[in-house]
């Protein structure tokens, strides 16, 4: 499990039992841990995001922001969000077959 992850499900668990002065504490930690993770994206890259309606989609990475660790992406339809890291995942490769051949 990544660490800003593990940050999280300290802090959800926390604030599921109320206890929001425990939780805050996390907070700069959960930043700092999320901030310096390497999600292994590029500008350019074609990837996929839930950030419109939960459902995955094919977007561009046009920016990241590296002090805050977020990317701005446009999916096909030309529609522009600022998302974090957790909600893209490298696009999947499309397979085609020919006279019997699997082209990825």
């Amino acid at each position: 499990m990544r660490e800003y992850e593990r940050i999280a499900k300290q802090m959800k668990l926390l604030a599921q039992q109320g206890n929001w002065q425990e939780r805050n504490k996390l907070t700069p930690h959960f930043r700092k841990a999320y901030r310096s993770y390497d999600f292994g994206f590029q500008v350019g890259e074609e990837i996929e995001s839930n950030a419109w309606h939960g459902n995955w989609q094919k977007a561009k990475i046009v920016k990241h922001d590296p002090d805050e660790n977020n990317f701005f992406i446009r999916n096909e339809k030309g529609w522009e969000v600022v998302v974090p890291g957790f909600m893209l995942r490298h696009a999947q490769l499309e397979q085609v077959e020919v006279k019997g051949h699997v082209i990825a």
